[in-house]
């Protein structure tokens, strides 16, 4: 084939180069001659449609050279113009290809000259082009008429109006049939390639219905109306071949077109003869695909409506304030202009005065200017009055809508106190309120997309206006059916819309669930989807959409099989715009029950999916109770390790020496984002409890998972008890309430039993939950709860013996070098050092309980096995015993010398024990490091003893520069003395800086 398609194309090319020559000489016959030769290479019947496409366009390109030659030339005497008498002179070519083509492209160029009878060309070229059958051919054929004629076609009156409409509609129905028919041709063996064909010709057929809509819309005539002509000229014919034709394909994308090309308005108009064919075309036919695209773009429709709506409100809102803004700069200007004209007035008089009566006294001057002082300053106050009234009145209006209770702010305050000053009075009046639940803000309606005729384009109105008697007098003899498309051709969309729809979409499915019982189930489900969608999308806070949703429930649980119905319960959540909005009948979560584990899943992540995106906060248990229902399906979901997992198929995360699949912990971390979203109205402790009962009802179902969710949980609740504690500290002693200090220490309780519920269900995560203790720690010293830091201080001691002593645990910081800067440490150590940052902070501790959990910390770090942890956790743990003012601690420091240099020299026994010289060397400059800070700290840790620890380091450095050239691995440990050496002397360029300032006087350098 490809063969034949370049001997056509070179033919094509060689004929055309003659026809070239003809026209520059003038011999229009000739050339005539040519293009009759080259189209005649479109008369093949052995090519694909591609491929013949590539033969069509080149034969285009050269009849578009004609055409414009055509159109050149001198239209001939008065009597018989020149075009008219070679039209018909073409029409004697021997080949029907060749003489249609000729005719179109002479018609069509006479069709462009004035007077020129426009109609009779377009009847005449449409009746000639029937004598072409075959389906490829007849269809480019056709196709070029419609191109040729896209920009001629007359429509100044209604008869040429509808002379153009029966050309376009004539051209559409014999190119659909020629389409249909090309799958009859050839073998049935050839079934799927004829297929294929017909896909890659559809766009010539749609191309007719496009030009088609763009006629009825470009039309102006007087009393037209562009939806009443559609609906009673234009759909009927077109819908009758689209179900005479009986045929899958051609069905499918004919009515996607029709759905896709038209305006809504239109489709409104005509929903009832719409649904009426859908119950009439091939049984194999995928409807539920095409009402869903009908059912999307009512709903774009609406929310677009809506959103201009909204548009137009603000702008008229902006308007108002600045119309406002302007009239106060106006009166402003006007007030300064009147008192400059006082004051000149004010000063001419007293000219005048000591001019006129020069013996006047000065007493009496001054208690006239006091006395216009007085009235200047009533004038003033009453116009500042009027103004600041003014000003109440014109923004009273636009504050009504954005109102939000002070108490809100006491849930968003953050632990900074710069950003803490604006809310500490807020949550201290909050913490005196007997019930801060009385005062919660209510939440904000969402805005009701309203369906109103002046929400209507103004375009549109005019023509709905404009439709004729008879047109009303068929639609008041039409069926029920008929009476609510007129009304919605009329855009006459009340409130009551949405029921009507609903009522219209539910008789065709009921109609259709009758007519069809073979039909998918997926169908099924489907089609109830987008019913439910077009109830919900035109008034989602109507009444009535409760009642036509549970009717649909109830339908899908009697007639469905179990399983089929997750589309039916993922639709509504489109539209879902809080918590509340889950709260349905019964029949929406017997539903749910129905499925299979995996589509229950699908329907949770589509809610998680849904919260995320509005961020509504839960109101109140009942609305945690409404989610979580569904959510309990992943809260209790396991990773299942499946064949793909292990075949390493699936990503997974290792955690634990457990493969554990991505999506898994995806789900996970979803369900820790929903648990932020638990804010009811009221104090930070109504959060809390929220939490809590969160927790108690639906978190601990699964003690596998909880490992997942628990610690976003008790970080969640440790904010709003810290955000809590901060304003009850503000608050005065004497004021402060006592329900509010013992629920707050109750709070702090039910975290520990939390923690401590964790930590019996996964021991083996230890030094994550050590960590929790620890901030529970930090958040209860924050906030004054001494006792329960201490507490907590303990627990995680107490963990910490249990679990993490013996290193038990894998490394944290794995290490294939000893001598890294944290040698490969352990889970123990890092808990020691993790223990020593949180200790060494607190300062409302009692003295003696202090120093005892000190001294057992720095014991623990003296128990470590490997010498680096011991020496690191050893010299580090000297920060317990002296305190600095770096906290803003105001009462006396702790600050023990003796504990401080007896952990400096132990730490410096055990780095000389190691065996490995390299990490003595460094370990010694980081206990350098150390006495350094004490030192300028105002520790006692002297000048000797520094230059002592500056000459060790200096004797290991010398003897390991000797060692290292005898060392078989000289490279090596060149790289880690020379990394050693560098930080030493980093180090003594610290110390001659702070000699330069007058510190560390005495160390030599």
């Amino acid at each position: 084939m490809a063969d034949k398609v370049a001997s056509a194309l070179n033919g094509i090319h060689q004929q055309s180069s003659l026809m070239q020559q003809c026209l520059a000489d003038g011999n229009l016959m000739q050339a005539l001659k040519h293009v009759s030769n080259f189209l005649n290479e479109l008369r093949t019947s052995s090519v694909t449609p591609k491929q013949y496409y590539e033969i069509y366009m080149a034969a285009f390109d050269q009849l578009e050279i004609v055409s414009s030659y055509l159109a050149s030339q001198p239209s001939g005497n008065h009597q018989r113009p020149f075009l008219d008498s070679l039209y018909e002179l073409v029409q004697y070519a021997a080949n029907i290809i060749p003489r249609l083509y000729l005719m179109m492209v002479v018609g069509t160029t006479y069709m462009q000259q004035p007077k020129a009878p426009v109609t009779d060309l377009m009847k005449d070229l449409i009746e000639m082009c029937k004598g072409v059958q075959h389906p490829i051919r007849g269809l480019f054929l056709r196709y070029y008429l419609s191109q040729r004629t896209k920009n001629l076609l007359p429509i100044s009156t209604d008869e040429e109006f509808r002379a153009t409409i029966d050309f376009l509609v004539s051209n559409f129905i014999e190119m659909n049939k020629l389409w249909v028919r090309l799958q009859h041709q050839g073998h049935s063996s050839e079934r799927e390639q004829r297929i294929r064909e017909r896909n890659e010709l559809k766009i010539l057929v749609g191309s007719q219905l496009v030009r088609i809509s763009q006629v009825i819309d470009e039309y102006q005539g007087d009393s037209y109306s562009a939806i009443g002509y559609y609906r009673d000229r234009v759909f009927p014919i077109i819908t009758q071949q689209i179900v005479a034709c009986r045929d899958v394909l051609a069905q499918t994308y004919l009515i996607d077109v029709l759905i896709q090309i038209f305006p809504e308005e239109f489709h409104f108009a005509t929903l009832d003869g719409f649904l009426a064919v859908m119950l009439q075309v091939h049984p194999n036919l995928n409807k539920s695909e095409l009402v869903n695209g009908l059912v999307a773009r009512f709903v774009k429709y609406q929310q677009d409506k809506a959103e201009k709506k909204q548009r137009e409100e603000e702008e008229e809102l902006t308007a108002q304030e600045n119309e406002t803004k302007e009239e106060e700069t106006s009166e402003d200007a006007k007030k300064e202009s009147q008192k400059d004209e006082k004051k000149q007035k004010e000063t001419q008089d007293k000219e005048t005065q000591e001019n006129e009566t020069p013996g006047e006294s000065t007493e009496e001057v001054k208690s006239e200017e006091k006395d216009d002082k007085k009235s200047e300053e009533k004038e003033d106050k009453s116009d500042d009055h009027t103004e600041v009234k003014a000003e109440d009145k014109t923004t009273s209006n636009a504050d009504k809508d954005h109102k939000t209770h002070d108490g809100a702010e006491a849930k968003a305050t953050d632990t900074d106190e710069a950003n803490d000053k604006p809310n500490a009075s807020e949550n201290e009046a909050k913490v005196e309120e007997s019930s801060a639940k009385d005062e919660a803000p209510k939440p904000n309606e969402d805005t009701k997309p309203n369906v109103d005729d002046s929400e209507s384009d103004k375009d549109k109105t005019d023509q709905q206006s404009q439709v004729t008697d008879s047109q009303k007098d068929q639609d008041a003899a039409a069926s029920p059916k008929g009476d609510l498309s007129a009304s919605l051709a009329q855009l006459s969309l009340t409130d009551d819309l949405s029921s009507q729809l609903f009522a219209v979409f539910w008789d065709f499915y009921l109609q259709l669930f009758e007519s069809d019982p073979e039909m998918p189930a997926s169908e099924h489900s489907q089609f109830l989807a987008a019913i439910i969608q077009i109830s919900l999308a035109f008034d989602v806070d109507h009444e009535q959409h409760r009642e036509n949703m549970a009717k649909v429930y109830e339908f899908s649980g009697k007639h469905l099989e179990a399983g089929q119905s997750v589309d039916i319960l993922v639709a509504p959540l489109a539209f879902m715009q809080s918590p509340a909005d889950l709260k349905n009948s019964q029949y929406q979560r017997t539903l749910f029950d129905q499925l299979d584990i995996p589509g229950q899943r699908r329907v949770a992540h589509a809610i998680i999916s849904r919260l995320l995106t509005v961020e509504a906060p839960f109101q109140s248990t009942e609305e945690i109770d409404g989610v979580f229902q569904y959510l309990s399906v992943l809260i209790c979901e396991q990773p299942e390790q499946t064949t793909s997992v292990d075949l390493g198929l699936t990503t997974t995360v290792k955690i634990n020496d457990q493969d554990i699949p991505q999506s898994f912990l995806d789900t996970q971390e979803q369900l820790c984002k929903i648990l932020h979203l638990i804010k009811p109205p009221g104090t930070p402790i109504d959060t809390v409890s929220a939490l809590q009962y969160t927790r108690r009802m639906w978190l601990n179902k699964s003690k596998q998972n909880i490992v997942f969710t628990y610690p976003t949980l008790v970080e969640t609740i440790l904010y709003h008890l810290q955000v809590f504690g901060f304003a009850l500290k503000r608050v005065p002693q004497k004021r402060r309430s006592p329900t509010h200090i013992a629920t707050l220490k109750n709070q702090f309780k039910q975290v520990s039993v939390v923690l401590n519920e964790l930590y019996m269900a996964h021991p083996e995560r230890s030094y994550e939950i050590l960590q929790l203790y620890l901030h529970a720690a930090t958040v209860a010293d924050n906030v004054g709860f001494s006792d329960a830091s201490f507490e907590y201080i303990n627990q995680a001691l107490v963990l910490y013996e249990e679990q993490l002593s013996m290193g038990s645990t894998d490394n944290y910081y794995a290490s294939a070098s000893p001598h890294d800067a944290l040698g490969g440490s352990s889970a123990s150590y890092m808990s020691v050092i993790a223990l020593v940052n949180s200790v060494g902070i607190k300062r409302s501790y009692d003295k003696d309980a202090y120093v005892e959990l000190a001294a057992k910390v720095t014991h623990y770090g003296s128990r470590l096995l490997r010498k680096q942890d011991q020496c690191r956790a050893i010299y580090t743990s000297a920060h317990l015993w002296w305190w600095t003012d770096d906290y803003g601690f105001e009462g006396e420091l702790f600050q023990d010398g003796k504990r401080v240099l007896e952990c400096l020299q132990k730490s410096l026994r055990v780095a000389d024990s190691c065996m490995d010289p390299y990490l003595s060397l460094k370990l010694f400059i980081e206990i350098l490091n150390r006495s350094i800070i004490f030192a300028l700290y105002g520790a006692p840790v002297d000048v000797p003893y520094i230059n002592g620890l500056l000459s060790l380091i200096r004797t290991n450095i010398t003897e390991l520069e000797a060692d290292k050239l005898n060392s078989a691995n000289a490279d090596t440990e060149a790289v880690l003395f020379h990394i050693s050496k560098r930080i030493f002397s980093r180090t003594c360029e610290y110390i001659v800086q702070q000699q330069d300032d007058g510190r560390l006087v005495g160390v030599m350098v």
